[in-house]
């Protein structure tokens, strides 16, 4: 039987296990940003092709390259789950995919470049979407569509 990349059932700790938890949070901190003119982003954050068990990986044993780079998803998403600060916000969604609204994040691409650096000291090479607000969207609805997310 091949093995194929099963995310786990639940997110780490410090990530909420859905969009309904996160909810009412989402639209205070959006309305909040509205009022304080303060950036935002969102990072839609999905396991990599070979964590998947895309291309290289498919079919291989736990032990080969898509085990690991599942494994390594997942210490990153721990790392990032530890990271957040306490007005951030992250979501579990299914199929292993973490949305994270940043707050204050007026420089995305520096953001982008650290968690980068930090998904590849966890061996992971995960598949990344961006939104800032307000510049890409104003609506929670548009930041999620522009990082390709709908419920």
């Amino acid at each position: 039987m091949a093995w194929r990349f099963r995310p786990p059932d639940r997110p780490p700790a410090g990530i909420l296990a859905s969009r309904r938890q996160a909810e009412a949070a989402l639209l205070r901190m959006l309305s909040r940003a509205r009022r304080q003119q303060a950036p935002l982003l969102l990072l839609r954050i999905a396991p990599g092709r070979e964590a998947a068990g895309g291309a290289a990986g498919a079919g291989e044993a736990p032990g080969g390259d898509a085990g690991r780079a599942a494994a390594g998803h997942q210490r990153f998403l721990e790392d990032l789950a530890a990271e957040l600060r306490l007005g951030d916000l992250a979501w579990w969604e299914p199929g292993g995919v973490v949305l994270a609204l940043l707050e204050g994040a007026g420089r995305p691409q520096a953001v982008l470049e650290r968690l980068q650096q930090r998904a590849r000291r966890a061996g992971a090479a995960p598949a990344w979407r961006a939104a800032a607000f307000p510049e890409q969207g104003l609506t929670l609805e548009a930041l999620l569509e522009e990082v390709q997310w709908t419920r």
